[in-house]
């Protein structure tokens, strides 16, 4: 869980500085989404109160850089809790103040964090548990940390039987169609690849890990394997089409499947190779 935490906050961070450049146009308000607009499409109640009581644009710009600046406490891991609970309460304002521009990494993200504010995350790596003195203690109740690995196979569950109830998926093809979007591609494919059973195998081989990563990673002897299978997934969508970071914010779950022995075991070998 600790390790999670440094990758949410790593992952916070660059996303929240992708931001940046834009802020005021998605945010002030002689932006592109008037608070009264937003006001009239949606029913959150964290909106109408903005509506009634606007921010001024230096504000949003402050929450923004408060936030920027809780992801990394986070990395750091100093007060992560009330960290993680300053990021989130701004995220949540911000996506009620423009709902239009968040992406499915800012949705990922924002389900992470609740859970993760239960979660034992200072016990390790952190400055929090450098600073503090007195015995701790070594076992905590996991329940956070299952809830965040039922939310990531929630998400390859419902893309799973999305998938099975799409005719270009079946008929194994899908891929094909995902890959020749011009304007979501971030590389063309080559040539090489450009073949009916190369596309075939890679839809199917898509239903197989999405079944794999929310039903088989429950077995302890093919979970690397299925962990490997999925970094590959990811990143060859992310090498191929443009979807921000969506892939790192489904990946960063993958360590919630990692005992801590093995992550001990992996330091040791680490410190060992110095």
């Amino acid at each position: 869980m600790c390790l999670f935490r440094i990758l949410f906050g790593l992952l916070t961070l660059v996303n929240g500085i992708a931001y940046l450049p834009d802020l005021l146009v998605w945010f002030g308000a002689e932006g592109a989404a008037p608070i009264e607009a937003v006001f009239s499409l949606t029913d959150n109640p964290l909106t109408h109160w903005l509506a009634r009581h606007p921010l001024s644009d230096a504000t949003y710009v402050r929450l923004v850089y408060t936030q920027l600046l809780a992801s990394c406490c986070l990395i750091v891991g100093w007060q992560s809790r009330l960290s993680l609970l300053v990021w989130w309460i701004i995220a949540l304002l911000l996506r009620a103040r423009n709902p239009a521009i968040w992406h499915q990494c800012d949705v990922f993200l924002r389900l992470a964090a609740f859970p993760l504010l239960f979660a034992p995350l200072s016990e390790r790596y952190s400055l929090d548990s450098w600073l503090r003195r007195g015995p701790r203690p070594e076992r905590f109740a996991p329940w956070a940390q299952r809830l965040l690995q039922l939310q990531m196979c929630a998400i390859y569950f419902e893309g799973f039987f999305e998938k099975m109830s799409g005719l270009l998926w079946r008929d194994g093809i899908a891929v094909y169609y995902a890959l020749h979007f011009p304007d979501g591609m971030r590389h063309e494919v080559p040539a090489w690849m450009d073949q009916e059973w190369i596309y075939n195998l890679l839809t199917y081989f898509t239903f197989l890990i999405e079944l794999s990563l929310w039903f088989l990673i429950w077995f302890p002897p093919l979970r690397y394997v299925i962990l490997a299978g999925g970094i590959v997934f990811h990143l060859g969508i992310q090498y191929f089409l443009h979807l921000d970071y969506l892939e790192y914010a489904i990946m960063i779950y993958y360590v919630t499947f990692i005992p801590p022995e093995d992550l001990d075991r992996l330091g040791r070998w680490l410190r060992g190779k110095r």
